[in-house]
């Protein structure tokens, strides 16, 4: 089975898309962990209508700490071998996460990736892709210390997207490095937490469809 963390603040203009598109994939088996950030809008009782026809849906609430402590709550509620994510200003593609976790079976990969679309929350006809620089496919050996050497950011040269948000990690890799990341960081929460995992993973599989749809705001 698989955990998908949601971090909730302030969307309730975009959280009902965010949800319906996990409600809807073909993957089945699958936990949906919200996470109300102490949302002063009307987000909460959005995802709490969610519950009604979803039993795999469980919705938690805390005092407002920012993204990080939020999505990192949610993994401390997560039962599932694998872990995903996704913003809830964001939504994702009904076969997400079937095509992903095949992957993690067969492979049993500790990391599997996707690509995503960049979308204008205002022009929704506007989708930019964002493309990583590998071939799809296993990465272990020789081949995935290759990989690894694309993952920190050069300048003017193409690297692997370091957001959580198209990754699916074995939950005891992300625990493993979860363990050095502050709750308190509000700014690159990604770098800090997924570039630890891509560097210490020791397998990785590489779905080169666009899943996930990030929408700009």
């Amino acid at each position: 089975m698989i955990s998908v963390i949601v971090p909730v603040y302030n969307v309730e203009n975009y959280v009902k898309k965010c949800l319906q598109s996990i409600s809807e994939q073909t993957l089945k088996d699958i936990e949906v962990i919200i996470v109300n950030d102490g949302s002063t809008d009307n987000s909460g009782e959005i995802c709490k209508h969610f519950l009604k026809n979803n039993i795999n849906f469980k919705y938690y609430e805390k005092e407002n700490g920012g993204l990080m402590s939020a999505w990192m709550y949610g993994v401390e509620k997560a039962t599932g071998d694998y872990i995903g994510f996704v913003d809830s200003d964001d939504y994702i593609n009904k076969t997400m996460y079937e095509k992903m976790y095949s992957k993690a079976k067969e492979y049993d990969v500790d990391i599997v990736m996707c690509n995503h679309y960049y979308e204008d929350a205002e022009d929704k006809t506007k989708l930019v892709e964002h493309k990583n620089p590998i071939e799809e496919g296993y990465y272990a050996n020789e081949k995935l210390e290759k990989l690894k050497l694309k993952v920190l950011p050069k300048f003017n040269v193409d690297y692997i997207s370091p957001t959580r948000v198209t990754k699916l990690i074995k939950k005891k890799l992300l625990l493993k490095n979860l363990k050095f990341c502050n709750v308190k960081v509000s700014s690159a929460e990604d770098v800090n937490s997924m570039v630890p995992c891509l560097m210490s993973c020791t397998s990785l599989y590489y779905v080169e469809e666009f899943l996930y749809y990030y929408v700009m705001r």
